[in-house]
């Protein structure tokens, strides 16, 4: 995934960290909108919405573990070309 990252990035001129921070600002939109979705399950407890709502949670935050590590690992702009 690193390398796909790294190429995605060379194709646009961008560094993997620019990518990865532009993955981490946009996943955290979607935990944002999730949240939302978790308060109006909230009002309706055993509901259809609640599970799925429960589902949505659980894979963000398996994507955030993923982006942050991806970070934690990208090469520093001045480090990649040194």
């Amino acid at each position: 995934m690193r390398e796909q990252l790294t190429a995605a990035g060379d194709a646009s001129g961008r560094s993997g960290a620019d990518v990865v921070a532009e993955l981490s600002d946009r996943l955290a939109a979607v935990e944002e909108q999730v949240g939302v979705l978790a308060e109006q399950a909230v009002a309706q407890p055993g509901s259809a919405v609640s599970g799925a709502v429960a589902e949505l949670r659980h894979r963000t935050s398996h994507l955030r573990e993923a982006v942050t590590a991806l970070g934690a690992r990208s090469p520093e702009p001045e480090a990649a070309q040194g």
